[in-house]
């Protein structure tokens, strides 16, 4: 048979030629592959790409637009591309910019020397000078040539290709007949070429023209010096500076005879109903096709999906047993596939035996082999739910403890196999971190140890129990009173418990027993649990001002001399002290019972009840006689007025002595004092 392919290869060659980046590069490919197949004795057609190219060479030097080949080899094809002019503004229609001078430009006059202009008239900037651009037309560079020997009158960086050959070419004229310029042109300092001499008259432009190779330049300096160092005359023009390179492109392209197809290949697929069969065709685009060979007695009925011109085809077979099939190509070769389907049986994973868990995973190891489904029983009559019977991994409920047998079925094969479980019961382990709680009526970490689900507590105790969840097997409880409690956790067909005594501690406080002189006392209380509170009282209904400092601190300030209660409440418990705030008595010396209110009573302040249980007061005159006694003085809530007690009698004005004798409960301290009182009428 003959076997032909066309290669036709459109690209499109399209860059820009800017010294940012090399003229050669993103040439178009010449051909679009580097390898065809195709069969022995046979011919391909090869169409290169060639748009863009200023020329094409084939290996053998011809110029085939399109190339036949027949045989196995490496083929080579060259193309060249000319680039555009590589320098910036070289034609100076950009005007002074895209070159460097180490000649000082000015827009509007040469005159002097070493100076140059970017103009359309060398007469416009020199009156004595002669020149109009190259073409008679356009920008060009006028130049008043300087004394300096190599002194830079244009250069340029450019980036250039390696390994590539280009070529520098520019215009040069006179623009004064007198002593022409006599240039020299470089590449990074190296001369290229002899030195140009400019042309003898004005109006006439002349080129210079070379040929260089980049070797392994990536970036150069071209450069342009006067070596003409004269200063009469001496001045001449530039313009239409090119810089070209001469791009080539290589391609290949091999071409090879396609490998004959295995003749037998033998397979074994386990239990499916649909397998997939493949060959590697190296003909791309082949008309190959598979055929099925039945073998006597066989099932005639198989299906290929999505068709039988597949190089990888999907086939349904309805049977176990052995199924042929061959593929041929485009060259006539053939590959033979033997598959041998058979039976396989169900890999279970399923546990024998778990504790606590009616729930039972179900799993297949060798699912890929075939779809099946699951089925269940039980010996004790035990019901069994599957969520997904036809779903290879999935999970089974059971209602009770006992036996459970589960067994998968393949559909295909109708291979089967089971497995027993048994679903075992134990006991939990009740557990606290603390079974005796002080001021605190509630537990944590309340902990059942069970090897599977658990069910709930019960409690039994002296008050009402609250817990954060009575299900869970970690919990927390609070309970009402203080007492032994019994927590039992019902679960896995068994129970434990555990007793735990909430106990009370009461608090201790410290706190003086009195405070002489002085209105505030400090307080201190050691307790147990969360803190407690502090309560003030006072009999009398004196205020006071309690500050609590931290939580084993505070500072209780009185309004009054007296008592105070002190109390503190913690862990259900109260506990008491007192502290009394006194000072000693105020006892004046002068009282003037005249009958006008005003300090009519030998009163003295803080002689009372709530310090003192006992007052003997005497008075005597100036000659030693008794003229007052009362023996309960001031705590009966008598004062002397004046008068003597024996017969009532006021008494003279004058100076009386008096011996105070008083017992002090709050300190168990007797006192004594004595004075002198004047009584005034």
């Amino acid at each position: 048979m003959n076997f032909y392919s066309i290669l036709i290869v459109s690209l499109t060659l399209s860059f820009t030629s800017f010294a940012q980046q090399s003229p050669c590069d993103n040439l178009p490919q010449l051909l679009l592959n580097d390898t065809l197949t195709i069969c022995e004795g046979d011919s391909v057609a090869v169409t290169p790409n060639v748009a863009g190219y200023d020329s094409f060479e084939w290996w053998d030097g011809s110029m085939d637009s399109v190339k036949w080949l027949s045989e196995e080899d490496e083929y080579i094809i060259s193309g060249t591309f000319i680039t555009g002019n590589l320098t910036v503004n070289g034609d100076f229609e950009s005007g002074n910019t895209g070159f460097s001078s180490e000649y000082t430009y000015n827009a509007t006059t040469i005159w002097g020397e070493g100076t140059y202009s970017v103009t359309t008239d060398a007469n416009l900037v020199h009156t004595n000078l002669i020149g109009l651009g190259n073409g008679g037309t356009g920008n060009f560079m006028a130049i008043n040539g300087t004394g300096t020997v190599n002194e830079e009158v244009w250069c340029q960086d450019v980036i250039v290709e390696p390994n590539t050959d280009y070529d520098f070419s520019a215009w040069v004229s006179s623009i004064s007949p007198t002593n022409p310029a006599s240039l020299q042109f470089s590449i990074d300092g190296t001369a290229l070429g002899a030195i140009f001499n400019a042309p003898t008259t004005t109006g006439v432009w002349s080129q210079f023209n070379a040929s260089w190779n980049s070797a392994a330049a990536t970036t150069i300096e071209i450069c342009i010096t006067n070596q003409n160092t004269n200063l009469n005359g001496n001045d001449f023009g530039l313009d239409d500076i090119n810089f070209i390179a001469y791009c080539q492109n290589l391609d290949t392209i091999e071409i090879e005879f396609v490998e004959s197809l295995t003749d037998t290949v033998e397979d074994i697929v386990e239990c499916a109903s649909q397998f997939t069969i493949s060959v590697e065709d190296p003909i791309a685009g082949s008309t190959g096709f598979w055929e099925y060979v039945a073998p006597p007695g066989a099932p005639t009925n198989v299906i290929f999906i999505p068709d039988n011109m597949q190089d990888t085809v999907d086939v349904i077979v309805p049977e176990l047993g052995e199924y042929i099939f061959s593929y041929v190509n485009g060259c006539q070769d053939t590959s033979i596939i033997i598959v041998d389907v058979v039976s396989v049986t169900p890999e279970i994973n399923v546990v024998a035996a778990q504790i606590c868990d009616f729930e039972i995973a179900l799993s297949v190891g060798n699912s890929d082999v075939q779809d099946g489904s699951w089925s269940a029983s039980s010996a004790e009559g035990g019901s069994v739910i599957i969520d997904d019977e036809t779903s290879a991994s999935t999970t089974a409920t059971v209602d009770d403890y006992g036996t459970y047998t589960f067994t998968y079925t393949f559909d295909f094969c109708e291979a089967s196999f089971s497995q027993e479980v048994q679903i075992l019961d134990e006991a939990p382990i009740v557990s606290v971190d603390e079974p005796y709680i002080l001021c605190n009526r509630t537990v944590s970490n309340l902990t059942a140890l069970i090897a599977g689900h658990g069910d709930h507590w019960e409690v039994e105790g002296p008050g009402a129990v609250i817990f954060t969840d009575f299900e869970a097997p970690v919990t927390s409880a609070t309970v009402s009173d203080y007492g032994v409690y019994t927590f039992t956790y019902y679960g896995c067909n068994g129970s434990d418990a555990i007793e735990i005594e909430f106990v009370k501690n009461a608090p201790h406080i410290t706190v003086p027993s009195f405070v002489e002189c002085g209105m505030e006392a400090f307080l201190q209380v050691e307790y147990t649990g969360d803190p407690g509170t502090w309560s003030i009282s006072n009999s009398y209904g004196d205020g006071y001002d309690l500050s609590i400092i931290d939580a084993n601190n505070a500072s209780l300030s009185g309004d009054e001399f007296g008592e105070y209660t002190v109390g503190y409440t913690n862990c259900d418990t109260t506990i008491e002290s007192t502290v009394v705030f006194f000072c000693d008595l105020i006892i004046p010396n002068v009282f003037s019972p005249n009958n006008d209110g005003i300090n009519p009573e030998f009163f003295i302040r803080r002689l009372d009840t709530r310090y003192y249980d006992k007052a003997e007061l005497n008075v005597f005159n100036r000659w030693g006689l008794k003229v007052y006694h009362n023996g309960q003085y001031g705590l009966n809530n008598s004062w002397w007025d004046g008068k003597n007690s024996t017969n009532g009698d006021e008494l003279i004005e004058g100076v009386y002595f008096y011996t105070l004798n008083v017992h002090n409960h709050v300190t168990n301290e007797s006192e004594k004092y004595s004075g002198t009182i004047n009584l005034k009428r």
